[in-house]
């Protein structure tokens, strides 16, 4: 379902965005909307969000004012779409194989606290260590976020790594996410055939000392 109609379903309703303006005066906006002039693009600008990011900084700007609650999640969301379009990516893994992507963090109020739009790069974090793309982009998000307050933040197992739960922790970000086995280094993780003999709903806790955070 996408986010245009989900806000104004019977079952999804959130009041907050239908009760403003109608989800016909909604598309009409969308199709009309312009926030950059094209003739004042520079000849060498080669950043293809030009277009939007006037709009986007301005969301983003308008989203880090709201006080953010305890739990967050960060994913990607597809955005489905066919045109032409240099931002456009292909995944064969995914039901609609060609999209947009955009990481976004969100809270248990359905309100999104930061977002970045794919671009085909992710740049490391401002004031923090280069922890590969799957990581620099949720510390990105979280730059908003006050510190050593006892946020929670849930991710999958393509975001986890040691090196992001180990700042996470040490700023006082609480992380949760599933994993890879090859990026939890010196964890002798007990496999399938092991946890199946202890039974359904078996558990093994481990814990260690990472870069001085205790994960």
């Amino acid at each position: 379902m996408s986010c245009s109609r989900m806000y104004w379903d019977r079952e999804m309703r959130y009041d907050k965005v239908a009760d403003v303006m109608s989800r016909r005066r909604f598309e009409t906006i969308k199709k009309n909307l312009h926030v950059v002039d094209n003739e004042k693009r520079p000849e060498n600008c080669s950043a293809k969000l030009f277009k939007i990011r006037p709009l986007a900084d301005a969301l983003n700007a308008n989203f880090s004012k709201m006080v953010p609650g305890e739990h967050f999640s960060c994913d990607e969301q597809i955005v489905p779409f066919k045109g032409k379009s240099g931002l456009k990516q292909y995944n064969q893994k995914k039901p609609k194989k060609w999209s947009y992507k955009i990481f976004v963090l969100c809270g248990v109020d359905r309100l999104i606290n930061n977002f970045e739009i794919y671009d085909g790069a992710i740049q490391t974090c401002p004031g923090q260590p280069d922890i590969m793309s799957s990581g620099n982009i949720v510390l990105r998000l979280l730059q908003n976020i006050p510190r050593n307050v006892g946020h929670k933040i849930y991710c999958d197992n393509w975001f986890t790594g040691m090196n992001l739960v180990s700042i996470c922790e040490k700023e006082g970000i609480h992380y949760v996410g599933t994993a890879r086995l090859n990026r939890l280094p010196s964890c002798n993780v007990s496999n399938d055939k092991e946890l199946k003999k202890k039974g359904r709903g078996a558990s093994v806790i481990h814990t260690t000392l990472f870069n001085d955070a205790e994960v």
